[in-house]
């Protein structure tokens, strides 16, 4: 993580931490790093209840993490415009600060809710 120094920052960055620091909500955004994805499609990814997977993309939204869009019936969410992919590394850019995540080169692990 990179920082600079801007103390006003920090709240929003604790804020956005705050959300991902969930391994359900990185699982979430790993799948979303391979493109836009339905409910459906995320809960059979990462194993987790679509109830869960709605609640969790629902405080990434809030945070502006993920954006959704409609496409008839269903919605398609993906990662939010601060993020960018960078050779292997999903990089989150904040006011302040810049946080990257190394992925893994296969498909994402599984995580089971409790």
């Amino acid at each position: 993580m990179t920082f600079n120094t801007h103390p006003e920052c920090f709240d929003e960055l604790t804020q956005v931490l705050k959300t991902i620091a969930d391994p359900a909500r990185l699982t979430i955004l790993e799948i979303l790093s391979l493109g836009e994805q339905n409910v459906t499609s995320i809960h059979r990814r990462a194993n987790l209840s679509q109830p869960t997977v709605s609640r969790h993309l629902a405080q990434m939204r809030i945070q502006r993490l993920v954006v959704a869009r409609r496409d008839g019936k269903q919605v398609l969410y993906s990662l939010g415009p601060q993020f960018h992919n960078d050779s292997g590394a999903l990089t989150l850019d904040l006011p302040g600060a810049s946080l990257s995540l190394r992925l893994p080169a296969e498909q994402p692990q599984k995580v089971v809710a409790a």
